[in-house]
């Protein structure tokens, strides 16, 4: 029987059927749920983003510590992060575990995870216990330990990445695991801010070193049982060619469309620093809230989150099996964003304009509604540029794959990649976070001036009712004394800077070179690099563009397909 297919304009011809979608969404053999007990992977990685991230903020906060040398500190471990991702990359790629794991027993990606993951632990629990409030040490163990999480996390991420990448093999089910990613980053997200959150509202020693104990039991919770999962992805890449550091960096960004991935994800992680950094000091110093409240609302900003970003992931991902619309996404993507930057301007500028800017009573809540309607529409437009992303990143790796003869080398790209994304992300949150301090924050230590009025071992209830009393009425004058320059330099990170980073990150979508008739090309040859389908017979076709036996995907059992015409122009 004839199977017609096309794309809109420029059309591009397919050789596909409804067996063929079917092989290709199901090529794994993997389930619902052991896909998802792969993807709590990324529940324990976030969890562990969720831990480090925050910790320069606390620090300040709870610890004392002073803002521009945190800042600084942080650009210093914004800059080690990307070169400790590419080193581990060159570091997998070469299997350098092999003498401790076998990679005919362990695979390729598993002894990483494995012993990362623990690292990941020890890092999660050291980094808001630290020894001495000396503003040496104090200084020294954030900086040492933020290294040892970014190093575990990078590391963790790119073993993971490179592991789904082997493992499914096909944009459609690469699809159909999104989704399950998208729940296990909710939940990582989720289960570390809760008990992050207790520690916002009360940072005594007693609760640090409880909450140090919950985020390691998290992480080994979600990651451990995945391990037999991380031992797939065993391939074997004796042809690969032994790279140095510079010829892996050369090699990679020579890759056009790899070059358009590096800067979707550079301006990305410039963006979501900048949104993760300035939420914190939003709801602090223009919505002013603080401790309880302020812990209650970042649980409601996450609750909108999970509102718009859920939801939508589902529909993109029902939307993705059906093979044609992978061919719609790019420009899907692009539309969405750039009207979430046209709607990140009107809603953070409207109520500026409109309400002025020393809000209080009416007017602090209808800023606070706008707040969390923004936070649900972002997530809705955003939610299908992850299924964007994981794809056009796989696909350039499949490029590669079938350029080299079968030899892996998904670590340097998902290094280098990572490392770009990771390494903005840091950089933006570092600058970001010097920027308060020359705006001019000056917060207070109120923990520190009020946990003298409370021994846990001896006190009674009353002695804890008056150190909250204490420190409430101290994170109140704290947020009033703080000067009005600050207010405008958080408001103008979300009015300016993040609509400006989301349209050049629609620029290099759209710039994307992986599209039409090239990645219709490249599903053939990964469908039958991979055995799924035997070519044999194509019929002559009137379509301009020539079909031959090399170009058919054929599904097992047919004995040759016809391709119908393709149609003008203007009615694609």
């Amino acid at each position: 029987r004839s199977v017609e297919f096309c794309i809109p304009w420029p059309v591009v011809w397919m050789l596909e059927d409804n067996e063929v979608e079917r092989f290709s969404a199901t090529a794994s053999g993997h389930d619902g749920y052991r896909k998802l007990r792969f993807a709590l992977t990324y529940s324990a990685i976030f969890v562990g983003l969720v831990v480090v991230h925050p910790a320069k903020d606390f620090y300040v906060e709870k610890f004392g510590a002073h803002p521009l040398a945190m800042g600084a500190l942080f650009f210093v471990v914004s800059f080690c992060a990307p070169l400790a991702e590419i080193v581990s990359g060159r570091l997998q790629d070469q299997e350098a575990l092999a003498w401790l794991f076998p990679v005919e027993k362990w695979g390729r990606k598993a002894p990483w995870l494995l012993t990362h993951i623990c690292l990941l632990c020890v890092g999660a629990g050291a980094i808001y216990l630290p020894p001495s409030r000396d503003p040496v040490v104090l200084h020294a163990w954030f900086f040492f330990v933020s290294l040892l999480l970014f190093w575990s996390i990078s590391t963790c991420t790119i073993a993971f990445e490179s592991a789904r990448h082997e493992i499914y093999r096909y944009n459609e089910e690469r699809s159909s695991f999104e989704i399950w990613c998208k729940f296990a980053t909710v939940l990582g997200m989720f289960s570390g801010v809760l008990p992050l959150l207790v520690l916002l509202a009360n940072a005594a020693f007693v609760l640090r070193v409880l909450m140090a104990c919950v985020f390691v039991l998290l992480i080994v919770v979600f990651a451990l049982q995945a391990t037999p999962i991380w031992m797939e992805a065993s391939s074997l890449t004796s042809t690969a060619r032994r790279l140095s550091i510079v010829e892996g960096l050369r090699d990679t960004w020579s890759n056009i469309a790899f070059r358009h991935i590096c800067f979707v994800r550079l301006f990305e992680g410039c963006y979501q620093g900048i949104q993760s950094t300035n939420l914190l000091y939003y709801l602090t110093y223009v919505l002013k809230l603080h401790g309880g409240r302020r812990s209650g609302f970042v649980v409601l900003v996450g609750m909108c989150n999970l509102v718009g970003e859920l939801p939508m992931a589902y529909v993109v991902s029902k939307f993705l099996t059906v093979h044609r619309n992978t061919y719609r996404l790019q420009a899907a993507v692009a539309t969405a964003r750039t009207m979430n930057a046209g709607a990140t301007v009107a809603l953070f500028a409207l109520p500026t304009v409109l309400l002025g800017e020393d809000l209080d009573g009416m007017e602090l809540g209808v800023a606070t509604v706008v707040f969390l309607l923004w936070q649900a529409g972002s997530r809705v437009l955003q939610a299908p540029f992850t299924f964007f992303k994981v794809g056009a990143q796989c696909w350039v790796v499949d490029e590669d794959i079938i350029s080299q003869s079968g030899a892996r080398r998904e670590g340097v790209f998902m290094s280098v990649a990572s490392a770009m994304q990771n390494f903005s992300r840091a950089l933006a949150a570092a600058l970001c976070f010097l920027g308060y301090g020359l705006a001019g924050l000056k917060p207070r230590d109120c923990d520190l001036q009020c946990e003298e009025l409370w021994d846990p071992f001896t006190d009674a209830q009353d002695g804890l009712l008056l150190m909250k009393e204490c420190i409430h009425e101290c994170q109140s004058a704290s947020i009033a004394e703080q000067p009005s320059a600050l207010q405008w330099y958080v408001r103008a990170l979300y009015m300016g800077v993040l609509p400006a980073l989301e349209l050049l990150v629609v620029f290099h979508t759209l710039a994307f070179p992986i599209k039409g008739e090239r990645l219709a090309e490249l599903y053939r040859q990964q469908a039958t690099t991979c055995g799924h389908v035997s070519v044999e017979e194509v019929n002559d076709s009137t379509s301009p563009r020539s079909v031959n036996a090399t170009d058919a995907v054929v599904p097992p059992g047919k004995k040759g397909i016809k391709v119908a015409p393709a149609p003008e122009p203007d009615g694609a």
